[in-house]
């Protein structure tokens, strides 16, 4: 990944990965302005695999982790634009990010909206009361998800636990 500024540019990936066809290609690029070249595994890339690999193994050799959520934790510091690192985008970056997240139409129930089995809750979301809004998730970071209204950023929702 070649990240300018707080915003990815390029993102290599291996060519034996199935089922990606150049259209979808182009159509990430002309989303989000961010290259995905699919090209056979260098030898810089696989030491990068390596690295990380290592660095697993002696992160969770000394104690073995509790969950796949801790798991998770610690590879996303190789693989996804820090919060910090994010709140530095402007809003039209910070949107164009959202098209690598899952994304669900949500009705507003209490202040609250549901996806996939956890409830989120925001104050911002009660003046939204029956209204249909987007929700954008993020599979490795199920803490919080961002809620649009008409491509309108409203709040981060924050699971209720």
């Amino acid at each position: 990944i070649i990240i300018e500024g707080a915003y990815p540019k390029n993102i290599s990936l291996d060519e034996r990965i199935q089922g990606v066809s150049k259209n979808l290609l182009r159509t990430i690029f002309f989303k989000t302005k961010i290259s995905l070249i699919q090209e056979e595994a260098d030898e810089n890339m696989m030491g990068f695999v390596r690295y990380i690999d290592t660095d697993i193994l002696k992160e969770f050799n000394k104690e073995k982790p509790k969950n796949i959520k801790e798991i998770s934790l610690f590879i996303k510091k190789y693989l996804f634009i820090e919060d910090n690192k994010i709140e530095g985008l402007n809003s039209e970056e910070k949107y164009k990010l959202l098209y690598f997240l899952h994304k669900y139409k949500r009705k507003v129930y209490n202040s609250t909206v549901r996806v996939k089995n956890n409830i989120y809750s925001s104050s911002l979301l009660k003046d939204k009361e029956g209204s249909v809004v987007d929700i954008f998730y993020n599979e490795f970071s199920i803490e919080r998800v961002d809620v649009y209204m008409k491509d309108i950023f409203i709040d981060k929702a924050k699971i209720i636990k």
